[in-house]
């Protein structure tokens, strides 16, 4: 039995969730419905660990849009994000063994040649292939995204979160380097990189982004993820004063009190649809495969990987 059809046999999801189906001009198709429902069933797992001991989160990024614009995912999402204020953070990343196979909690410190600095809850029966990183070894599951959330002086804050984003990337061009068959681009990244231990520069992000919370600033920020910039990710503390529940696909969850700040500051006029032409797929890098594990997907991958190089390719 895959794991959507375990996913339709908890009921969960309504029963024509999983048909492929045009949503604002977009189309979505039936594997992509199958990552939906998969993400939707970590979402649902991750809510059940939270809600027993407690912990606060919401929905973040283009997970918060799509729940307020669409009433669930983008049509042209493909992952799903969540953030927890660091306390609530800090106590979920000792609940691992809570989540049974194939559920997996996974940071740096579970897995070995994952250099992210924040949380993926994955689901290990199935592959989201991220090509870059296929030769570290670390488990490529379908995954939702769990990042904490830091106090945060955007006035001082500046260099702070510039060597926080520099970090970010020295680890992200670290997991590239096992890759003997990167782009040009990524060559490019791997020849600058700096050669610092991706443990002492997670650490050290650790460290920065943390560093603000035993003072209230007023402000917050999603120091793990630096992608679209200090400007976009900094919001006041109030915004996430309040979680609101919020029914996403029929699974509830939370958004943050002021939501329409967060979603303004990153996005500007986000109820604004963008041109159907840039109406696609977000992350182009991954390759899903709902309904295989990532074990036999990767094998899958590198088994193509050789042959390419045995013939020239």
């Amino acid at each position: 039995m895959t794991e959507c059809e375990k996913i339709a046999a908890k009921g969960i999801l309504p029963e024509d969730f999983f048909r492929a189906e045009t949503i604002c001009e977009f189309r979505v198709d039936e594997t992509m419905k199958k990552v939906w429902a998969i993400e939707l069933d970590l979402l649902y797992e991750f809510d059940r660990v939270c809600r027993a001991h407690g912990l606060r989160y919401f929905l973040i990024f283009g997970s918060l849009l799509g729940a307020v614009r669409h009433h669930g995912f983008i049509p042209w999402d493909d992952d799903m994000d969540v953030i927890m204020p660091r306390d609530d953070y800090e106590k979920f990343l000792t609940l691992g063994s809570e989540f049974k196979a194939p559920y997996f909690l996974q940071t740096i410190r579970t897995d070995p040649g994952f250099y992210y600095a924040h949380a993926k809850l994955r689901n290990s029966n199935t592959a989201a292939i991220d090509y870059p990183f296929v030769f570290q070894g670390f488990n490529l599951g379908c995954f939702i995204d769990v990042l904490p959330l830091d106090n945060f002086d955007p006035e001082n804050g500046g260099e702070t979160f510039s060597e926080i984003n520099r970090l970010i990337l020295e680890n992200s061009v670290a997991m590239r380097l096992t890759h003997p068959r990167l782009s040009e681009r990524d060559r490019e990244r791997v020849s600058r990189h700096s050669g610092i231990d991706p443990m002492e520069a997670f650490e050290r992000i650790d460290t920065l982004s943390k560093k603000s919370n035993e003072n209230y600033t007023g402000y917050v920020s999603i120091l793990a993820a630096t992608t679209y910039g200090m400007k976009k990710d900094v919001f006041p503390a109030e915004c996430f004063a309040e979680c609101i529940p919020c029914d996403y696909h029929g699974i509830r969850t939370f958004i943050p009190k002021g939501y329409d700040t967060v979603l303004s500051t990153t996005y500007g006029d986000y109820r604004q649809l963008p041109p159907v032409e840039k109406r696609g797929a977000w992350h182009g890098n991954l390759v899903f495969y709902p309904d295989i594990p990532y074990d036999e997907a990767l094998k899958s991958t590198l088994e193509k990987i050789g042959k390419d190089q045995d013939n020239g390719k």
